[in-house]
């Protein structure tokens, strides 16, 4: 009688361990999905930062060549080809920039997908493996 009662008693323990297990996996599939947001903001943040470092780049470029005397129409009131090779060199950075952060941005969000997915089944493993844990325990009482 006693060992059938704590048979039962540690497959009920072994159960709760998994289901508590399976809760664990879910608070930290929600925490990795929460970094995988905020890795997000981080990527707009830096964006925004690129476009507006190029915005000043560009007006100072602007600006020395207005200062030194380049003339004629176009871009800002500077034609000279030295003001526009400078402008089109720090567009064609900022675009390399921009590829970049999206770059890494994809890669991050696969990897956060690829360990959302890894919890999941960490804590149903867990769950099983509690659930034949019992089962073994239970079984072995009647052989």
């Amino acid at each position: 009688m006693a060992a059938i009662t704590t048979a039962v008693v540690g497959g009920a323990l072994a159960v709760g361990a998994g289901i508590e297990s399976k809760k664990a996996a879910k608070a930290s599939a929600s925490a990795a999905r929460s970094r995988a947001a905020i890795t997000k903001l981080e990527n707009a943040r830096q964006r925004r930062q690129q476009v507006r470092e190029f915005a000043i780049q560009r007006g100072a470029a602007v600006a020395q060549a207005a200062t030194r005397g380049g003339g004629g129409g176009g871009f800002g009131g500077v034609a000279g080809s030295a003001t526009q090779g400078q402008v089109a060199g720090l567009a064609t950075q900022l675009k390399s920039n921009l590829a970049f952060i999206e770059e890494a941005g994809e890669l991050n969000e696969a990897a956060s997908a690829q360990e959302i997915r890894a919890i999941g089944k960490q804590g149903s493993a867990a769950l099983f493996g509690a659930g034949s844990s019992a089962a073994f325990s239970a079984g072995g009482l009647f052989i």
